[in-house]
């Protein structure tokens, strides 16, 4: 078997299975008998050696030993399913030397102090762009509407475009300044929907806080582009178009945050508590506390993080289940008036249309989060 072991500088260490292009994470009791099969393939003597390091002699037997040694071959040796890839039809952008020699021109802005400081700096003034301008959540999209045109939503359509491609390109370009390679930018399709994506795979060996800042390196390079949208705004003097991209940009930014999505949001939480698999644990834990509440109690009391993430997590859902069908309810009128004026171009008919795609959008995911849990 070719594979190399990793054993993380944090604390508590993770362990780290790496064979060619594929990450496994391990317990510290098969990364132990791995290390010491590799120094002898005497299945005994790697047992004698395990138990003794654990000072416990019904740990492991020749047997386990054979049977890991099987089932890790097997792992490296099975082909990667489709089906357990979210994103379908890849299509390679950017990777090799040509990248590299983009993320090593900017790497500098992933210094870890000045990553801390701009960021934070960034944040307060956006926050303060909003405040000042009395720019709250529903006037943002009063703002988007009212400025709604054929012309402004091909520009935001070309302005999104590159701010999600400039997005996932931070989330590379931290990667190789902790000296990790991203194996790819790419383009694919989420569902039914075309995006863009970052295989970060290698980040799996970084420490926790590493990990965090390539997360948040897509939100960040955004914050930049919001300071420099401002700017734009105040020297174009309080340009329309300019506002609404600043808008959608921080939405954006927001929605990146979530943690019930699998976005940006969902990894920070993963690693911030070192909870793998964190939807599917959520799922299954949720499940418990309708069915089996006294296991919950006795087996994830001292998994607070996991128990809040999972509570939150079924609250946001069902939020989001009642909001998308009171407001698909609430349409019906509107779309019966368009159906019988046939008034189909008019910009309140384009705008209604607008907004039921992003709602078919949200309970097709809906629904779909719920098939995976």
């Amino acid at each position: 078997m070719n594979y190399k072991l990793i054993k993380t500088k944090e604390t508590p260490p993770r362990y780290i299975l790496e064979s060619g292009d594929k990450l496994f994470s391990i317990n510290d009791i098969l990364f132990d008998i791995l290390t010491e099969y590799n120094l002898c393939s005497d299945y005994e003597g790697v047992s004698r050696r395990v138990n003794d390091k654990y000072k416990d002699n019904s740990l492991t037997d020749s047997k386990l030993i054979e049977d890991s040694i099987k089932n890790v071959q097997n792992l490296i040796n099975t082909k990667e399913e489709k089906r357990g890839n979210y994103i379908k039809n890849r299509i390679k952008i950017m990777r090799g030397e040509t990248a590299n020699k983009v993320y090593s021109i900017f790497s500098f802005i992933f210094n870890k102090n000045l990553f801390t400081l701009c960021g934070l700096l960034f944040s307060i003034i956006t926050f303060l762009f909003f405040y000042i301008n009395s720019i709250v959540f529903t006037k943002g999209y009063e703002i988007m509407y009212e400025n709604f045109s054929i012309e402004n939503i091909i520009v935001l359509y070309m302005f999104f475009f590159v701010v999600i491609f400039l997005h996932e390109i931070g989330h590379a370009i931290a990667t190789f300044s902790f000296g990790e390679q991203p194996k790819e930018i790419g383009f694919g399709m989420y569902f039914i929907f075309p995006v863009l994506y970052t295989d970060t795979t290698n980040i799996w060996k970084l420490k926790k806080t590493e990990r965090i800042i390539v997360n948040l390196g897509g939100v960040y390079i955004q914050l930049i582009i919001n300071v420099i949208l401002m700017v734009m705004y105040y020297l174009l003097k309080n340009n329309a178009l300019l506002l609404i991209m600043i808008i959608s940009n921080t939405i954006s930014i927001i929605t990146s945050l979530n943690p019930f999505f699998r976005y940006d949001g969902y990894w920070i939480y993963s690693d911030l508590f070192q909870i793998s698999n964190l939807k599917k644990k959520a799922a299954e834990l949720t499940r418990m506390f309708f069915f089996s509440p006294r296991r919950v109690v006795k087996e994830f009391v001292y998994q607070k993080s996991l128990m809040l993430y999972s509570l939150l997590n079924f609250v946001f859902w069902i939020f989001v289940t009642i909001y998308l069908f009171m407001y698909l309810y609430n349409s019906v009128d509107h779309i019966q008036n368009i159906i019988d004026s046939r008034d189909w171009f008019s910009i309140s008919s384009v705008k209604l249309l607008s907004s039921l795609i992003f709602v078919c959008i949200g309970v097709f995911n809906l629904v779909k989060n719920i098939k995976n849990s």
